[in-house]
């Protein structure tokens, strides 16, 4: 009787036991969620202090306040450069009109409404060439592709459509100027064909030789000094101590600069001394700085302390 009295008694205080801990788990909860509703997220203490990455290129940019004079390059070492000036067109291109095919020139009062016509091949003209009379009625010109038309003619017959018999050539109907590149289609003279500020691609390039261009004026490579900073970095390969990690960041910063024009000056590992780092940063023009992590703190203070040309 005892033992069945007793049973009722401790599943009546293990219920109250549960239903106090499930108290105190919503109590728990309510407060966390409290808490967390009036603070922001651990994330966001985190990077309350950061700048964005346009906010950090504007800060750089500010501190540019003059700028190198430009430079004269020939036109070789042009690729990836960038131009200072505007590019203008001196001459037409193509310079003369000149044939699109190879075939042969007519006058357009050779050319027939319907059927064909039989014309006197009276000269074969290549590119480079100059014929140097007019071509007559009834006359064509063996010409190639790039060659300066004739006097006298206006279009230009492509070989494929045409029969050719000895010292004559048998036409069909074709329109006027057919197949002929006037003067000046490509460029006319005083068009600014590469604007200042351009990156020099490989077809650029080709417009300015196509131009007659030797040397062009572009701006100087900008200069930029890349240095780790750190304790616990060590060159790639060489012994690592312990709690060393070896650099790789400088290396992926000197091919972003050289990627992007610039000129590289390796200034290697600056150890965690705040005298030397700074000594360090008197000397670049411009620098990228990498750190991996620890003493970050020191590169900050330097950075906050150094002034270009100081």
């Amino acid at each position: 009787m005892g033992k069945e009295a007793r049973a009722p008694n401790r599943a009546v205080g293990a219920a109250a036991s549960s239903a106090m801990t499930r108290a105190r788990h919503k109590a728990t909860v309510a407060r966390i969620v409290a808490q967390r509703g009036s603070r922001p997220p651990s994330r966001s203490r985190y990077n309350a202090r950061m700048i964005s990455v346009s906010d950090g290129q504007a800060r750089i940019l500010a501190q540019v306040t003059t700028v190198a004079s430009p430079e004269l390059i020939p036109i070789g070492r042009g690729l990836g450069r960038v131009t200072a000036e505007n590019i203008r067109a001196s001459v037409d291109v193509p310079p003369t009109d000149n044939s699109a095919v190879d075939g042969y020139a007519v006058g357009s009062g050779d050319i027939p409404a319907a059927g064909r016509r039989d014309l006197v091949v009276v000269a074969e003209l290549a590119a480079g060439g100059v014929f140097p009379d007019t071509l007559q009625p009834g006359q064509a010109l063996r010409i190639m592709t790039g060659a300066p038309m004739p006097a006298g003619a206006d279009t230009v017959y492509p070989q494929e459509i045409v029969e050719r018999e000895g010292p004559r050539v048998s036409v069909p109907h074709i329109q006027n100027g057919a197949n002929v590149r006037e003067r000046g289609e490509d460029v006319k003279a005083g068009d600014v064909v590469v604007p200042a500020g351009t990156v020099l691609r490989p077809q650029e390039l080709g417009v300015a030789a196509s131009l007659g261009l030797a040397q062009l004026l572009v701006r100087q490579r900008p200069r930029v000094a890349v240095l780790s900073t750190g304790d616990e970095v060590a060159e790639p390969g060489a012994e690592r101590k312990p709690g060393q990690i070896s650099d790789s960041t400088r290396f992926a910063l000197k091919s972003l600069v050289e990627a992007a024009g610039g000129q590289v000056t390796d200034y290697g590992i600056v150890p965690d001394v705040s005298d030397e780092l700074h000594a360090r940063l008197r000397d670049p023009v411009a620098l990228a700085l990498s750190w991996s992590s620890g003493l970050a703190a020191l590169a900050i203070l330097a950075l906050m302390i150094w002034k270009p040309g100081a």
